[in-house]
């Protein structure tokens, strides 16, 4: 023993906590892009992002709740979908929390249950299992589109 600390790097476990603490979504992406950025680079220096990571900044953009944040939201699903088909890397491989994450941020993003019906049909093509808290995602955001399109009974006595 030479007294000396070892050489301790950050992992992608350490760079996904990071992201689940970020309190602002933009810096949450950046961290992602920073991530991808070492990826395509081959920069081994900071850990490449897994489908953790982005099902993380797909959370903190649901999180925004804006119509912007639903776009980027369903732009990363898409992202990773075409990193996974171009890489086969089973860490990229997207899960049912992913898309859990994006039917939150498209509930809040002002879109339209026929954009939770294209989610539940890409869970449904990519073969994934759909568990308690997808369905209760989409069954809430439903719920709640539905009612925002429909002129409230108590309009009229405005």
């Amino acid at each position: 023993d030479d007294g000396r600390c070892p050489d301790v790097r950050p992992t992608t476990t350490t760079y996904n906590s990071l992201l689940n603490c970020c309190s602002d979504a933009d810096e949450a992406l950046d961290t992602l892009d920073q991530m991808q950025r070492a990826w395509t680079q081959g920069d081994e220096t900071i850990p490449h992002p897994d489908v953790v990571s982005f099902a993380s900044v797909i959370d903190a953009l649901a999180s925004q709740k804006t119509a912007n944040a639903a776009d980027k939201a369903e732009n990363l699903a898409a992202k990773l979908e075409r990193m996974y088909h171009q890489t086969a890397d089973e860490k990229l491989k997207p899960n049912i929390t992913v898309y859990t994450c994006l039917v939150r941020a498209l509930k809040y993003g002002g879109r339209d249950t026929t954009d939770l019906d294209a989610v539940v049909e890409r869970v449904e093509r990519l073969g994934l299992r759909p568990d308690d808290k997808f369905l209760h995602a989409v069954d809430n955001a439903c719920q709640y589109l539905q009612a925002r399109a429909s002129p409230s009974e108590f309009s009229s006595l405005d």
